[in-house]
């Protein structure tokens, strides 16, 4: 899975599980200034700063005006300035066979499809799951997670749908909270979560091997407030404060959940790997298993967000002029 993004009609920072692992605020340890180290509690990480920051952020470009961008493993989608859609990748589950000619107020890629929310607020899931069909009604937020999704409805509620919340959660498993009112909302292909009024982080999802393995990482939700962004991979979670200071918990392995060190203006989850955009929006900074890097904004541009797909997969940053850069050959040619 690499993200588990929401991405809205508006360039904005992007939005925790169960268990035992320590998840304090990193903002005691980490420095006021952005930095491209990683630090891994002393584990070697391989991280080149050096050689991170000659990434090349070169073609392809893809003329905007964009306004969101939302990457799975092998699939990206973005939203023009017009709310038209357009989508590219592998296609690997045929999620982008059947996908709407229609405005979109809002597009979220998992790892097997992709949802779109109408400019009505109205779900539509692609591909679709006959079995497990998205709610009708009108929502203000949709993920899609792995083969399930779920959405934020006008108040705040919270609805899940598909195969894996269609029974009683077996040994080790949390269903997503009922009754509860939420602002934010992430997802990931087996954790998701959200963000309440007060910006404490609720999460429910899979404890399974990822969280109990010989690596001794066993999440624990942060329980503190002031949150104001929330993302989440496959096994980990990561929000921002308001300052930008990230905190990550979670984690198959140790390099997935230490954050790099300085203040974030946004935030994206990959499987196993997350990056979040420096304050100045010169440079994304990427860590995690299989990502440390550094990759620098376009000359003469700013990155508003950047997403990196999961295992090193897809990686492709929306600058805030409005252009999509990305770090394959298979982008869309132009704004539909």
């Amino acid at each position: 899975m690499s993200e588990r993004l929401i991405a809205y009609t508006g360039v904005s920072a992007l939005l925790a599980m169960v268990g035992s692992c320590e998840a304090g605020s990193h903002k005691d340890r980490l420095s006021d200034s952005p930095s491209s180290n990683a630090e891994t509690g002393g584990a070697d990480t391989g991280h080149d700063s050096a050689g991170d920051s000659a990434h090349d952020t070169g073609p392809p470009v893809t003329p905007g005006p964009w306004i969101a961008l939302s990457c799975g493993d092998a699939d990206c989608c973005a939203v023009a300035d017009d709310n038209r859609l357009a989508c590219w990748g592998q296609d690997t589950h045929g999620e982008l066979d059947s996908l709407p000619d229609t405005t979109v107020a809002q597009v979220s890629v998992g790892a097997f499809g992709v949802c779109v929310l109408d400019e009505s607020g109205a779900i539509a899931c692609f591909p679709g799951d006959p079995d497990w069909p998205a709610p009708a009604g009108s929502f203000t937020a949709v993920v899609a997670n792995g083969w399930d999704g779920c959405a934020l409805d006008d108040l705040g509620a919270l609805l899940c749908w598909g195969g894996n919340f269609s029974a009683p959660p077996p040994d080790g498993e949390v269903f997503p909270p009922n009754g509860q009112t939420f602002s934010t909302l992430a997802g990931g292909e087996t954790v998701q979560g959200a963000l309440d009024d007060a910006g404490t982080p609720t999460c429910w999802g899979s404890d399974d091997s990822y969280f109990t393995n010989a690596s001794g990482y066993k999440s624990l939700t942060p329980t503190d407030s002031g949150f104001t962004s929330m993302v989440c991979g496959i096994d980990h979670c990561c929000v921002l404060d308001a300052d930008g200071y990230p905190t990550c918990w979670g984690g198959d392995y140790t390099l997935t959940v230490e954050p790099a060190a300085g203040q974030f203006s946004s935030l994206s989850a990959g499987d196993n790997a997350t990056c979040g955009v420096v304050l100045d929006g010169s440079e994304a900074d990427c860590w995690g298993y299989g990502a440390f890097e550094v990759i620098p904004a376009p000359s003469g541009d700013h990155w508003a967000e950047y997403q990196r797909g999961g295992h090193g997969g897809i990686g492709c940053g929306l600058t805030v002029s409005g252009n999509i850069v990305c770090d394959g050959t298979d982008v869309p040619p132009s704004a539909p």
